[in-house]
């Protein structure tokens, strides 16, 4: 019977307890010294790219929240301002301040739950996400084991 490749045990050791990426990055560091610098490198790479992608998905997100909620907002807004400019003579200013707060108060509440409906759409793919990603390293821990098996030419 033939030794593990140590690329097979940690695949094995990551499929059953995942670790986080710093962690790993030290794992390895410690299990390979020749590439610790390597690993170093990769490591902070890695936390780099999650920092500038972390604001790129920041401005996505609110351009991509900003024109989806305020637009119908905006539009409501329009059509209250027209409403209240043609009945402006019989609306008394005080009801008119309770129903622009309570048309503020209103779009805050909506928002809001618009948020957490596209939030929770989205947490739903969470899954699918990891699926995909076990399934992925499963094939490649495979690929490794069957390249082990056999004997190089």
């Amino acid at each position: 019977m033939t030794t593990p490749n140590p690329d097979e045990r940690f695949i094995e050791r990551e499929l059953a307890e995942p670790s986080a990426d710093q962690e790993i990055f030290e794992r390895l560091g410690r299990d390979i010294p020749d590439h610790a610098a390597l690993f170093d490198f990769l490591a902070a790479r890695e936390r780099h790219t999650k920092r500038v992608f972390a604001i790129h998905a920041e401005r996505a997100w609110f351009k991509h929240f900003g024109w989806r909620v305020i637009r119908p907002f905006m539009l409501t807004g329009v059509a209250a301002g027209l409403f209240f400019a043609f009945f402006q003579g019989t609306v008394d200013p005080t009801l008119g301040t309770m129903v622009f707060l309570g048309g503020a108060a209103t779009l805050y509440v909506v928002i809001q739950l618009f948020a957490m409906f596209w939030g929770q759409r989205n947490q739903k793919q969470l899954p699918r996400l990891e699926a995909d990603f076990a399934e992925r390293v499963t094939r490649q821990l495979e690929q490794l084991r069957r390249d082990h098996a056999q004997p190089p030419s």
